[in-house]
């Protein structure tokens, strides 16, 4: 399942909407580890190649944990809050070899209540320490080394809006599954025709590239 971006939630197509679904299985998807950027309607990716995204956990043992499921990060509370993970982004331009790499801390703020998105808040490090985003994962999906994340991404003090597809492969989800999340994506463009960003963000979608 596919949610919409919490900001849109507040704007459907029915009056009276349908009653929220059953929980779904609480998701067990390793959020840990290296994810490639292999679609985005964000213009920021237009002009850049091989964008990765490297989470771990922050923590103050040795051996930090090589995975850590989603389910963590819906199952905080108050007593038990949601992991802090280090955030490490890398690409290229399409015209230097040169690589930029930006890091900060993510934490989950409002963590799929209410059957909605996982609601993420990113905080820079060094002198990014003052600049903060909000992103959310409306969706996963895969097993193994076939996992993938669809990403929502509020605009920043320097990133525009974008919906993202985060694979563990440079190549991408297959064909298939593209298509099956296609399908969903324009779901919620029909649930919310109101919404013209949404439209805008889902038609978007575009493969990033990759050497």
């Amino acid at each position: 399942m596919i949610h919409a971006p919490q900001k849109y939630h507040h704007h459907s197509s029915h009056e009276h909407p349908p009653p929220p679904p059953p929980p779904p299985p609480l998701p067990t998807t390793n959020i840990l580890g290296t994810w490639y950027i292999t679609r985005s309607s964000s213009p920021f990716w237009s002009d850049k190649r091989n964008p990765t995204i490297t989470l771990t956990a922050d923590t103050t043992t040795n051996t930090p944990p090589d995975t850590l499921p989603l389910s963590a990060l819906s199952q905080a509370t108050t007593t038990s809050p949601a992991p802090i993970l280090t955030n490490k982004t890398s690409y290229q331009t399409l015209s230097s070899s040169s690589v930029k790499t930006t890091t900060g801390t993510d934490r989950a703020i409002s963590a799929g209540k209410q059957h909605g998105p996982i609601q993420m808040e990113w905080r820079g490090s060094g002198w990014l320490r003052m600049v903060s985003a909000q992103w959310e994962i409306l969706g996963w999906g895969g097993a193994d080394n076939d996992e993938w994340l669809l990403v929502f991404a509020n605009k920043s003090m320097f990133t525009p809006a974008g919906i993202s597809l985060y694979s563990r492969r440079k190549a991408g989800v297959d064909e298939l599954v593209w298509a099956g999340i296609e399908v969903e994506l324009r779901g919620l463009v029909e649930r919310y025709p109101a919404e013209g960003e949404l439209r805008e963000l889902v038609t978007g979608m575009e493969v990033v590239r990759f050497d």
